[in-house]
This record gives structure tokens, sequence and C-alpha cells, in this order.
């Protein structure tokens, strides 16, 4: 009897350390696909770096232009949250984003069914409110269109190829886009085909276990679930690496509390070898929220908000502009020179002696004497902040 005492204990012993002592690839295959069992969460994107390779734009000016928008692309910030009905599967998703200095409320509707979203109307408003600030003064909204408390502006594909209509590429834009991508990773076929890595590229520090892909091994995967025949989502990770010549993904999975970590860093295959580095994190919450599509009564055509920005944008094309290259006589209004210093002020501290020069080269034309020796002044007082 004592014998078999020993042997019971000793099995059951086996099985508890056996439970408790999980591999690290095993723990992270798990923690990875929990994301299936949530329908909300809280997320966050900031893109870290943007950087577009040297020599790939002959004029200096250009140059100089381009770094400045790359350095205010770099800390743009998504965050919020994310709810999908587990009937439906629509999904609700609410989120700031902030870019240079600014913030901007979204929320929007997603018809899973119809490929759809429902933007809501309230952000016309704030876009409004910087067309003014930064643009044209005479701007006015759409007659009729300031009621939008509760209305959806409606955004399906066939809208989303007009708004890219004559852009490069359009299809391969569309396509190759990050997030898409992103949800490959919590599928049950990915969880398989971590089982074939090498288990000591998986690292564990605490609750949180880390695996770098590269992509040889994001490669290796679509042959992988191509080979398993499963009905898994992969055309968007295809895409993404026929547009990259180089992609690692650092995803750091929590064991105890549902978040997920991925640093991204890619550089784009084609002649601007566009190099971009972002965060995207995601914690998963338990969710019966229903999302109701919004009825017909409250969808706004996204025409009938920007009819005035159309017809504005075709008179400025149809200005007699080709007779005549003396664009000295666009001078900055005083609005307009305000908010010029206001830029100026919040870049305080961020531009180069190229960034300054580009900023008195480019608007020395467009100023007033006693407006271009403010801007000198601002420019000057800006870097000793």
């Amino acid at each position: 009897m004592r014998k078999w005492l020993k042997v019971f204990l000793v099995v059951g012993l086996m099985a508890v350390l056996g439970a408790c002592t999980k591999l690290p690839q095993e723990q992270f295959s798990e923690a990875l696909t929990t994301k299936q069992a949530f329908h909300g969460g809280d997320f966050s994107m900031t893109i870290d770096t943007f950087d577009m390779g040297d020599g790939q734009m002959s004029d200096e000016a250009a140059n100089i232009y381009a770094s400045m928008v790359m350095s205010q692309i770099v800390g743009t910030k998504a965050t919020g949250t994310v709810v999908q009905d587990p009937d439906t599967d629509a999904v609700s998703l609410d989120m700031t984003v902030g870019f240079g200095g600014q913030e901007l409320p979204i929320s929007m509707i997603l018809d899973t069914t119809s490929d759809t979203a429902y933007l809501s109307a309230d952000i016309y408003q704030t876009l409004m409110g910087y067309v003014v600030a930064y643009g044209d003064s005479s701007y006015q909204t759409t007659p009729g269109a300031t009621d939008l408390e509760g209305k959806f502006i409606r955004i399906d594909d066939a809208d989303l190829d007009s708004y890219l209509e004559g852009t490069a590429d359009t299809s391969k834009t569309e396509d190759s886009t990050i997030l898409p991508m992103l949800g490959t990773f919590n599928s049950d076929t990915f969880a398989d085909y971590l089982k074939t890595l090498d288990r000591d590229s998986f690292e564990k520090d605490g609750d949180e276990i880390s695996h770098t892909f590269t992509k040889a091994e994001l490669t290796d995967y679509l042959t992988y679930a191509k080979a398993q025949d499963q009905d898994t989502q992969i055309d968007a990770l295809q895409s993404v690496l026929d547009a990259v010549s180089e992609i690692t993904i650092k995803t750091t999975v929590n064991t105890n509390s549902n978040k997920q970590t991925m640093v991204i860093d890619l550089v784009q295959a084609d002649a601007s070898q566009l190099a971009l580095g972002m965060t995207v994190t995601f914690t998963g919450k338990e969710s019966q929220q229903s999302v109701t599509i919004p009825a017909a009564e409250d969808v706004i055509e996204a025409e009938e908000l920007f009819s005035t920005y159309d017809s504005w944008d075709d008179s400025y094309d149809d200005a007699d502009t080709s007779t005549s290259d003396d664009w000295t006589s666009f001078m900055l209004t005083d609005d307009e020179f305000d908010t010029l210093l206001e830029e100026v002020s919040g870049l305080s501290g961020q531009m180069s002696q190229e960034d300054i020069d580009f900023y008195l080269s480019f608007y020395q034309d467009y100023l007033t004497e006693d407006q271009y020796q403010q801007l000198v002044e601002a420019l000057q007082v800006s870097q000793t902040f």
C-alpha cells in the first residue's frame, strides 16, 4: 500500500509541476491567442521613428521640408478603446489622435458584414476649425450641415477608392497596412506555427514573454498557413511583406494582464527607402456591449459635408495661374501671419539652422518687410528657449 501511495504522490507531483512549468513558447502562444476570447480592449499606437533614405530628393529646400514633416510625424499617437458586439461582430471604435501638438477625437462604427465604416460627423467641425486656422479664412461650412449631433458619415470601399483616386499605386497603399496584418498574430493557425520555432528564441522575464519575428519567419508562416489549408486571413501579411525590404516585430505578451505589445521596425522596398518604427499595444477586456449600426436617417454622405471644399478646390484649379509666375501677389494676411508665428513658437527648440534658413527663404516673398523682420526675430528667439 505504501508503495502505491508513493507512486500516486510522485505522479501527482509531476502533474502539478508540469502544469506550472509550461515552456515560455507554449505560454506565449496561449497568451497571444487569448485576444480571441475578448470583445473589447484598450489600445495605443505610437510612431517612434520615421525617416527617408538619403539622396532621394534633389532639391535642398524639399529635403529640408521633408525633414520638418518627418520630425512632426514622430511622436504621433493614437489611443482609445474598441468594442465588438459578440452577436453581430459590429465594432465601435473611440480614439484620440495626437499629431503636431493637436488632438483629433475620432468615433467610428464598423459594419464588418459589409466592410462599411460610419464616422461620427462630430469630426467635421474639428477639421473645419483646423482648415480655417491654417488655411483659407473665408472657408465656410456647407449650408445646413451645422447640426451634426448624432450623425455619421458613411465610408465604404467605393468611397476609399474615390478619395485615393490619382494617388500612386492605391491598391498597394490600401492593402499593405500594418494593423490588418497584426490580426494574423491572434489566429489559431499562427499559434500552431509558433510551436515550430526555436524554443530558445522566446525570452521570459517575470509575467512577460517576448519573441522577435523576422521577415524570414513571417514569410515561412505564409507557406505554413497555405499548407494547412486553413481559412486564415493572410492577404494583409502578404501585402506588407511584398512592400518591405526589412521588417522585425518584437512581440511581448503579459500572461497576467492580457496586455500585448508589438514594436515594429520596417524599411519600405522602393527607391525612397522609407523607414518606420512604431509601437502598438492592446489590453483585452471582456465585454458584452452591443454595437448598433446607424439608421439610414442618421447617415450623411461625405459629399454633403465636403461639397464646399470641392467647389473651393475647383475654383482654385480654374484660376488663371498659367500666364503668371508672380506668386509674390499671394501675400499672407495678418491672421495667416499670426498663425505662422504660432507655428514657429510651437517648434521652439526643435529646428536646426537649416530649418530656420528654409523658413526665411520660403516665406520671404510672401511677407511685408515688417512681417519678415518679425519672423526673423521669432525664429531667433525660438532657439533660445
